[in-house]
């Protein structure tokens, strides 16, 4: 019996050896990965290339032609009838007078009554205020776009082609930050 036991505890022993090696090779495999995916998107960024994902209002990722290699890049390309949304809109927010009205709302309300629509839908007041704020309008957008990783990592600067100057971004950015010290 001492035997059947012993066999038992040795199989049971290996076994649980052999899982543990699987889960750190696996674990190790997954940080390798982790670190080979993250370094071509900063790679494509640094090359000015659309890492991938739905491209901003106004923009639209188009193939790269002059690219070299197996993976297709794309480039973002100014969609004009969405340009001209984003310009009237920074012509609304940045040539209203301040009131106790909300700056924010009269633009919506414009955008409503003349059914001028983000995409199909009505648009909402963070998506404007998004707007206002990305950089990516007059023509440098920030790589990563997640503030996490941002804070962590240095800032890639990709040039992309303005639908606004950036006179005008900030102007409208600094209208923004008046607006939010009001309501504080």
């Amino acid at each position: 019996m001492k035997n059947v036991k012993s066999d038992n505890c040795a199989t049971h022993d290996v076994s649980t050896l052999r899982k543990s090696l699987f889960e750190e090779l696996e674990s190790f495999h997954k940080a390798q990965l982790s670190k080979s995916v993250k370094a071509r998107l900063e790679r494509n960024a640094k090359n000015g290339f659309h890492n991938g994902g739905i491209a901003p209002f106004g923009f639209q990722a188009v193939p790269y032609d002059g690219g070299k290699g197996h993976y297709p890049r794309k480039v973002l390309k100014v969609l004009e009838h969405e340009a001209e949304v984003i310009k009237l809109i920074f012509d609304l927010f940045t040539s209203q007078k301040n009131s106790n009205d909300s700056i924010l709302a009269k633009v919506l309300n414009h955008l409503k009554i003349n059914e001028i629509k983000r995409r199909g839908k009505l648009w909402t007041s963070p998506q404007l205020i998004d707007l206002i704020k990305d950089s990516t309008y007059y023509g440098e957008r920030v790589f990563p776009r997640n503030k996490k990783q941002r804070s962590n990592d240095k800032q890639i600067i990709i040039t992309v082609p303005s639908i606004v100057t950036k006179n005008t971004f900030i102007l409208a950015n600094k209208k923004l930050a008046s607006l939010h010290k009001g309501h504080k």
